[in-house]
């Protein structure tokens, strides 16, 4: 999760929810990075970044294996 100019945003809190409406949630750490663990493969999941001061577009995710690079910067 980065700023405008490609800096980690720290804290940011990134929810994950799922079909059934079971949200988990992670917070950035330094350098804007964090991880979901045990995330179940052929589900579909919106992820979505709240932070303060900025706003960010929630996406759809299908999981069909381990994934990397869901990069989220805020709206203009």
């Amino acid at each position: 999760v980065m700023d405008a100019n490609g800096r980690g945003l720290y804290k940011a809190v990134v929810s994950m929810t799922d079909a059934g409406g079971n949200t988990r949630t992670a917070l950035t750490n330094p350098f804007g990075y964090y991880r979901f663990f045990n995330v179940q493969a052929g589900e579909a999941y919106i992820i979505s970044v709240s932070k303060k001061r900025f706003q960010f577009e929630s996406r759809l995710v299908s999981v069909s294996d381990e994934f990397t690079d869901l990069d989220f910067t805020p709206l203009p």
